[in-house]
């Protein structure tokens, strides 16, 4: 029952009561029961007549309108306390409801004072019936919400930072990324490759932090989106792992993991944001682990169902914690030394633990200061099947893949048009640019595209306007991609309304503008890029070139490069590997075969993989001649394909 029902209720009572004489029900009578309700309810209760007039109200009414108790009000309307334009407003709808006998529910409104203060109200007003249901005026019940407008303002208020934030860091950043990237491509030396990978990595480390501030925001206005869709523990962890195996080899630390075999090979979640999670897990105890070992192990600890209860367990050996009671807020790291030497937010725990909150799970942390930490996170993961696996086509598109198509860039910043323009002339497109909507809505009148890139915030006129007006006024069609600064799920969401039909995030992939652009072209990739030579396929199956290939995009120097470094880093390795086995230091081997295992696999050597997995656990430690004869089979195996291969380096 509503609080306007209750009373409706009493004042039947009331009027019940009304003539009994009885002392007993006097004193239980329904006008003492209002009393005490009027008195005490911490809502703003008011009854008025068919004039707009207070017959009555409650004690908390009477101290909103600067009284000190109700009969001050009796007889005023609210023209005695509120400016007319409020007090207008008020009496047209109690007139309305008067004459209709229609409700007005959950109203919010401003109510503003005759001083020119105001506050924030939810208001539902009712005719006030007799018990002949004559309606003889209206009665309403309001609430202060002004806190709660204040709140929602001071969140939309922060919400517009970071989304102006985010665009005009973004902005820079697309620049300096995109022409990094095309720097890449062209001939350099060594010692400039490196200074531009340098430059890529610091620019894509901001981003990450960019992206952490978002992911922040968006969970505490709940618009942080998660998907539930088939996913692989055993892809998602190695990946994760894969992307902090350089830094801990730099750091000469190990880093493993492994996976329970009762955990089933499929579940339903989102592997983004479960990466998400071990990626802040596994970054934190490679960055405080100076000497040992980071691990990551993935236990069942229980089945219901069709639902498995996982254990995600990251432990390290490096500087440990102190005080643990802080570590999960936002901005928060144990101290401001670990700040100084180590760097980071402190965003990367609060997302975590908000993250694990949304997936139902827990996460506890256990340390040692100078031994270790460890974190366990406790997530419930729904059964899938192989099915529900999402096929992804993970084919190389040559570089002529958009010959004969014609692109419209839309864009202001004219450093944002030229990498654009590169990157599509790059794949043969013919491409025009506008730098503000308008212009794109003449071109588009003029000339025939077959897909737009469109920004989102331009002068003259913005993306989400021109897309309105070429869907609604021109009727036109063709494909629309926001390729904008603007990072926000809300932003995308408003560029689909509008009309688009797809979004990319600046600094954009390659990779990812060119297959949404294939996507709406329904237009495939090619397999391999002409330009480089594939793995014959007598050769293949010792070893592959094709992941090579792909990871150079068909940059012929590209390629040429990574192939170098591979011949170079691979014998080295090897020689590590036996210079270890002659001095007998097993652990140290171990290690170095856990090293080689990255570029082997890289270069898809099944039968080199193999050995080195057994030479990683020590399996063969316990018979000195088999160990010694895997060791010299590796040597013989990888001397031959590296020769092999030197010969395709130009």
């Amino acid at each position: 029952m509503s609080i306007g029902d209750k009373i409706a209720a009493l004042i039947r009572i009331y009027s019940d009561y009304m003539d009994t004489a009885d002392i007993n029900e006097a004193y239980f009578s329904g006008n003492m029961l209002f009393d005490i309700l009027l008195k005490t309810t911490p809502d703003q209760i008011y009854f008025k007549d068919r004039d707009s007039r207070f017959l009555r109200c409650s004690q908390k009414q009477a101290i909103w309108l600067g009284a000190t108790n109700e009969e001050e009000l009796w007889g005023k309307t609210d023209f005695d306390f509120f400016s007319a334009e409020h007090s207008n407003q008020a009496f047209f709808d109690e007139q309305r409801i008067i004459a209709t006998g229609i409700p007005l529910i959950n109203i919010e409104e401003r109510e503003t004072f005759e001083d020119g203060s105001s506050r924030w109200i939810t208001t539902s007003k009712w005719p006030l019936l007799n018990d002949r249901q004559e309606i003889l005026g209206t009665f309403g019940v309001s609430r202060d919400i002004t806190d709660k407008k204040k709140a929602e303002h001071a969140l939309r208020a922060k919400q517009t930072f970071m989304a102006n934030m985010s665009h005009e860091i973004r902005t820079p950043m697309n620049a300096i990324l995109g022409l990094s990237k095309l720097l890449m491509k062209t001939s350099l030396d060594t010692t400039q490759r490196d200074y531009l990978q340098t430059i890529v990595s610091s620019g894509q480390n901001l981003l990450v932090i960019i992206n952490d501030i978002l992911d922040v925001s968006k969970i505490e206005s709940g618009k942080l989106r998660f998907e539930k869709i088939g996913m692989k523990l055993e892809q998602v962890v190695p990946m994760t792992i894969a992307g902090f195996q350089q830094k801990a080899e730099e750091k000469n630390i190990a880093i493993k993991y492994s996976i329970d075999p009762r955990i089933s090979p499929v579940h339903l979640s989102d592997p983004v944001r479960i990466g998400q999670i071990l990626n802040n897990l596994v970054s934190n105890a490679t960055k405080f682990t100076d000497k040992g070992y980071v691990s990551v192990t993935c236990t069942l600890l229980e089945k219901n169902g069709d639902v498995e209860v996982v254990q995600f367990t990251v432990a390290d050996t490096g500087i440990g914690m102190n005080d643990t009671s802080r570590i999960f807020n936002s901005f928060e790291q144990e101290n401001s030394t670990v700040t100084r030497k180590y760097g980071g937010t402190g965003l990367g725990l609060a997302i975590c633990n908000q993250l694990i909150s949304q997936f139902h799970g827990t996460i506890d942390v256990k340390s040692v200061h100078g031994k270790g930490t460890t974190f366990i996170v406790v997530l419930p993961l729904q059964v899938g099947s192989e099915s529900d696996i999402i096929r992804h086509d993970h084919d190389i598109p040559t570089h002529e893949v958009l010959e004969g198509k014609r692109v419209l860039v839309v864009d202001d910043v004219e450093t944002n048009t030229f990498l654009t323009r590169m990157c599509l002339e790059g794949w043969k497109a013919t491409v025009d640019v506008a730098h503000n909507g308008k212009a794109a809505i003449q071109k588009i009148k003029n000339y025939p595209y077959d897909i737009v890139l469109m920004d989102m915030q331009m002068p003259e006129m913005d993306g989400l306007t021109a897309t309105r007006y070429i869907r609604k006024a021109l009727h036109n069609d063709l494909p629309i991609i926001a390729l904008t600064a603007n990072a926000l799920k809300e932003e995308e969401e408003a560029c689909l309304e509008a009309g688009m039909n797809d979004f990319v995030a600046k600094p954009f992939e390659e990779m990812v503008l060119l297959r949404k652009i294939l996507r709406l072209l329904q237009l495939r990739c090619d397999t391999v890029a002409a330009s480089l030579v594939t793995t014959p396929a007598a050769e293949r199956a010792r070893y592959s070139l094709d992941q090579l290939i792909r990871l150079s995009d068909g940059d012929q120097a590209v390629y040429q490069e990574l192939l170098g470094k591979f011949l170079k880093s691979i014998p080295q390795h090897v020689q590590e590997i036996k210079d270890y086995a002659l001095v007998k230091d097993l652990a140290s081997l171990r290690h170095k075969a856990h090293s080689l295992k990255s570029p082997v696999s890289f270069l898809h050597i099944p039968e080199a993989v193999t050995i080195l997995q057994e030479l990683e656990k020590g399996s063969l430690e316990d018979d000195p001649q088999k160990h010694h004869r895997s060791i010299v089979q590796l040597d013989e195996l990888l001397t031959e394909i590296v020769e092999e291969l030197k010969a395709k380096l130009l």
